[in-house]
């Protein structure tokens, strides 16, 4: 991996940012990891995002914390860089993304279908989850973090538990795959 290392990554549908989704995946693609696996979002980030190593005293826009080759943590430091042109835009069929989900209480689950990324359809899974715990709360759902002991090669069911709350401000839904725990995501509210 050579480091820096710019990704340029297209809005979703009607998207003014960047969904963590996509930058989740990006980086995955860019690092090759090893479980365990973090993405840290402390912004939405709507620009090209810069990869490098982070050090000490570095406050970045994200990061990304994960095992390499030979097993030792790499933090990899986030931060937007302004775009020379437009950003792309690229169709998203969120319905048809969860069509066929389960929602029971609060766990939603479908059959994993190879249309989109585990991730992506984790995500638009979340907000169906979210608007179904909390129906009356306006704004949208952003991912905030994803922690994950393992990357799933091929599945066939997606599940998400909500498992905890802070009000609105941070949520935690537990992540499945067949059935097992592979790890957790974070939500927060922002106003639409």
């Amino acid at each position: 991996m050579i480091l820096p290392h710019v990704i340029n990554l297209p809005f979703k549908a009607e998207r003014e940012y960047l969904q963590g989704g996509d930058i989740f995946n990006a980086l995955v693609s860019l690092a090759c990891p090893s479980p365990p696996i973090s993405l840290r979002l402390h912004q939405i980030m709507r620009e090209l995002i810069e990869v490098r190593r982070w050090t000490m005293g570095d406050r970045p826009e994200g990061l990304f914390v994960f095992r390499d080759f030979a097993g030792e943590q790499q933090t990899l430091s986030l931060r937007s860089t302004a775009r020379k042109d437009p950003a792309r835009r690229f169709p998203f069929d969120e319905q048809a993304v969860t069509s066929g989900y389960q929602i029971n209480a609060k766990r939603i689950e479908m059959v994993h279908r190879d249309d989109v990324t585990f991730i992506e359809r984790c995500i638009a899974l979340n907000k169906l989850l979210h608007n179904h715990v909390f129906p009356r709360v306006a704004g949208r759902w952003i991912v905030v973090r994803i922690d994950l002991n393992e990357i799933p090669d091929s599945i066939s069911q997606v599940s998400l538990a909500f498992r905890s709350n802070a009000g609105s401000r941070l949520t935690c839904v537990e992540l499945e795959a067949d059935a097992r725990a592979i790890g957790d995501m974070y939500f927060s509210l922002v106003s639409s």
